[in-house]
């Protein structure tokens, strides 16, 4: 008959393998109690919300835009020639959004925040206008920098 030294873990624990074992226990215990209780129930589905109906436009100085993404998070439709749009949107959305498309500046908030959607409002009638005005960049916008931080915790010279 095997011991009870026979069924412990033959690697040994080691610091990276302690913190990782910790770190994946602690989150289990943000998961919602439903999910906790009982993993393989389904998700409650969410129905959607009324249609909203929402036309627009992007446009650039007065000119339309054609192709530019807009979307309420779940739908996605693309701009027509003249950067017109229809989008029947979920009427539980926040917000709907327009994607930036290249060569044209991000809208910024008061705050400084990026500003590239609209608080999702239907009229009495189920509807909504949206218009996004874009500015144009001075140059190019082909040149970017990208800035990573990281804070290794190596052990010993196999993991430099």
């Amino acid at each position: 008959m095997p011991d009870a030294d026979s069924f412990s873990c033959s690697l040994p624990l080691s610091r990276r393998r302690f913190l990782k074992s910790t770190a994946l226990a602690g989150a289990a215990l943000f998961l919602p109690a439903p999910l906790r209780a009982d993993p393989y129930c389904p998700w409650p589905v969410v129905p959607p919300g009324p249609p909203v109906r929402i036309r627009g436009r992007v446009a650039a100085r007065g000119r339309g835009l054609a192709g530019v993404a807009v979307t309420d998070g779940r739908t996605v439709v693309a701009t027509e020639a003249d950067g017109s749009f229809t989008l029947v949107a979920d009427g539980n959305r926040p917000f709907v959004y327009c994607s930036i498309p290249a060569g044209y500046r991000i809208p910024q908030n008061p705050t400084g925040t990026a500003r590239f959607y609209m608080p999702l409002r239907a009229d009495a009638r189920g509807e909504m206008t949206a218009h996004f005005d874009l500015e144009p960049l001075d140059g190019p916008d082909d040149r970017h920098a990208f800035l990573v931080l990281a804070d290794p915790q190596t052990q010993d010279a196999y993991e430099m």
